[in-house]
This record gives C-alpha cells, sequence and structure tokens, in this order.
C-alpha cells in the first residue's frame, strides 16, 4: 500500500525588518518570514527564499517558499533594512589665534579628527556635520582667555548623530602698532621748567582687539619727564611701546624732545645825571641804566653798552629812546627809555692883573675891563 500526501502546507507569511549590520545590509533566515505556517498532515516545514542575502538599504521584495517535503507552497514577503547605527565622531581640543581685525574662523576640520559610519566608507569631515549649531564657528576678541566649550554633531543619511565636545582657547598674538611723532618741543614756564607727559606726546596706536589704555609706556624712565633752563637748547631722545589689553608689545619708536626758552625778559630803565670834571668831559656806560629785572632763566644780567664820553656839546637832557635787551636764549624784551643828564657844575677861575693906562692929547684911553682879567 502506498500513502501519498497530497495535501499541502499552509502558508502563513510575514514581513521582516532588520538593522543594517557594519557593512550596511542586513539579512534574515527564512524561517524569520513565518509567522504561523503549519501543515496538516503535522510533517515537518521547511522554508526557503528565492534570493539570498545580505540586502541594501531599503525593502527588497522576496517568495518565501513553504514546503512539507512533498507539497509546497509560497506567498510574497518583503525584507527591509534599516539604518539605526549612529555614526562615531571624535573631536579634539584647539587653539584658535586671530588676526588682525581680532577675528577667526574655525572650519569644520579644525576641530574633528575623524568621522565613521557603517553606511558610509567616508563621512567627509566638511560635513555632513555642524560645530555648535554651524558649520563654522567665528571667535573675536571678548573669547581671548575664556575658553569656550563646542559641540561637534555628525549626522548619516539615516538621521542617525552623534556628538563630540572640543574647548577652543582663543589667543591674540598680534602685537599692537604705535606711531609716533618725530620731534616734540617742551617749552619752559615763568619758574624755568616744564613736564612733558606721554599723554601730551600725541601718540597713535591701533591694535585688533585694542590697546591697554591711551598712554605709551616709556623705556627706561616714568610717564613724566620734566626739564629746566640747563636743558635748553638740548634735545633728548625717548624710546616709547604700548602693550594691547591681550599682554603684546608694540616695536618702540624714538621722540626726539627739544627745550625752548620762549619768554621774553622784563626790563628796567632808570634815568641818571651825570657831572662834567674840570676838563669838561665826563665818561658813562648808558647801558648800566638798564637791567633785567625778571626773566624764568637766569642769569638775569645784561652786557651794557660801551662807555661813552659826554662833553660840554651834550649838556643837558641826553634821550635814549627804544631800548631793549635780550636775554641767554634770544628772548627780546619789550622796550623803556631813560635819559642821562650832563651838568657842568664846576665855577670859572679868573685873576686880576695890574695895568698903567695913558690919557691921549684929549685926556682919553681906550681900554677894556676884560683886559684887565685873566681866565
Amino acid at each position: 500500500v502506498t500513502v501519498e500526501d497530497t495535501v499541502p502546507p499552509v502558508a502563513i507569511c510575514q514581513d521582516v525588518t532588520v538593522d543594517a549590520a557594519g557593512n550596511c545590509e542586513g539579512n534574515a533566515a527564512p524561517e524569520a518570514f513565518d509567522e504561523d505556517s503549519f501543515d496538516p498532515d503535522g510533517d515537518d516545514l521547511i522554508f526557503s527564499l528565492d534570493q539570498t542575502g545580505p540586502f541594501p538599504l531599503g525593502t527588497t521584495d522576496l517568495v518565501l517558499t513553504v514546503s512539507d517535503g512533498q507539497e509546497e507552497v509560497t506567498c510574497d514577503v518583503s525584507i527591509t533594512v534599516e539604518d539605526n547605527t549612529q555614526p562615531v565622531i571624535t573631536c579634539e581640543d584647539i587653539d584658535v589665534f586671530l588676526d588682525e581685525n581680532g577675528e577667526a574662523v574655525i572650519a569644520n576640520d579644525d576641530a574633528i579628527t575623524s568621522i565613521t559610519d557603517n553606511c558610509t566608507d567616508s563621512m567627509s569631515l566638511t560635513g555632513p556635520f555642524t560645530i555648535g549649531g554651524g558649520n563654522a564657528r567665528t571667535f573675536g576678541c571678548r573669547d581671548v582667555c575664556n575658553p569656550r566649550t563646542s559641540m561637534g554633531i555628525a549626522t548619516d543619511e539615516s538621521d542617525n548623530t552623534d556628538t563630540c565636545t572640543y574647548v577652543a582657547t582663543t589667543f591674540d598674538t598680534v602685537r599692537p602698532i604705535l606711531i609716533c611723532p618725530t620731534m616734540v618741543t617742551a617749552f619752559l614756564d615763568e619758574m624755568g621748567a616744564d613736564t612733558v607727559t606721554n599723554s601730551e606726546i600725541g601718540f597713535a596706536a591701533s591694535d585688533n582687539c585694542g590697546t591697554s589704555g591711551p598712554i605709551a609706556r616709556i623705556i627706561g624712565g616714568n610717564g613724566n619727564r620734566r626739564f629746566f633752563c640747563d636743558d635748553v637748547g638740548m634735545s633728548f631722545d625717548r624710546q616709547f611701546y604700548v602693550d594691547d589689553v591681550n599682554g603684546n608689545q608694540s616695536d618702540t619708536c624714538t621722540v626726539s624732545i627739544e627745550v625752548r626758552d620762549t619768554l621774553a625778559p622784563v626790563i628796567s630803565c632808570i634815568s641818571d645825571t651825570i657831572y662834567l670834571d674840570e676838563n669838561g668831559i665826563v665818561s658813562d656806560a648808558p647801558g648800566e641804566n638798564v637791567s633785567i629785572i625778571e626773566d624764568n632763566c637766569p642769569p638775569m644780567s645784561v652786557v651794557g653798552d660801551p662807555l661813552a664820553i659826554f662833553t660840554c656839546d651834550q649838556l643837558g637832557v641826553n634821550e635814549f629812546n627804544g631800548v631793549t635787551r635780550i636775554d641767554e636764549s634770544g628772548n627780546e624784551s619789550e622796550p623803556c627809555d631813560f635819559t642821562v643828564t650832563v651838568l657842568d657844575t664846576i665855577p670859572p677861575v679868573i685873576s686880576c692883573v695890574d695895568t698903567t693906562i695913558f690919557l691921549d692929547d684929549n685926556g682919553l684911553a681906550d681900554y677894556c675891563d676884560f683886559e684887565l682879567i685873566d681866565a
């Protein structure tokens, strides 16, 4: 007796969803597509697929065959491969250096060292990912000495993400620029002194993040320089530099400070009276009638005019008008006037002599009285 199984199995199939593996593919055994198939005769079932995996991302249609060893049936099924694996992103701390405008921009690959993903052979360091919310990050002067922590985010084509953090430390290494005037003049005051401060010199300073103050610093001395009469006509070279707010020092520049006295002296004129001697002459130095009574830089003295000889021809008042004096710095005073009065106070000397006169025929004689006087 031959017994034949002519009753086919009953196929109850289901679709399958799997995660992609490291090669971005997925697979499933044929049995995974069986939901609750059975054989009426109680025979063991054999499952097979019309295609052999692994299968790519997405949905692939398949045919599942259910066999009891003699009879078989088929049903349509599908396998969906999903990428649920996060990419792997790694970061490193970086140093950021500001440019001459006080800015720095870092690109993605400045902080990210690598990105890997199961479904991308090599994710480019230029994306698709973001750093701190954007594909680039701008740093400025406010970030110096303030390290900032940022986040790198990598997103693959299936919207799986991974993050890493890094610290960006900002440095300003740009030196400030200091421009100095070539020459500065110190003018002595009425006390014969002047103080030139650094702020009065007229520096021009610029920096990408700003200087530490408006006043440059002097090399080899303090911020003030005091000058006196002994310095008149001399020139002093001073070197200066400036620091920025981040400790960078400029190149030095040289300023020549020239000391000048431009204040005129104040003079006084005194009139005088002189007297002729017994010879009718007298010598005098009119310049001695003029004196400097006020000047910021001593000595307060002048050289008088050369000695002048006065004779009887200059008897009376002799006027000297518009007389000025010049101090050692070449400053000329306002003019003043004075007189020199020449007097003759010596009386004449006379002597008398006896004489004899004779009358003529008319009883007269011609004779002058002064002939009796020998002056």
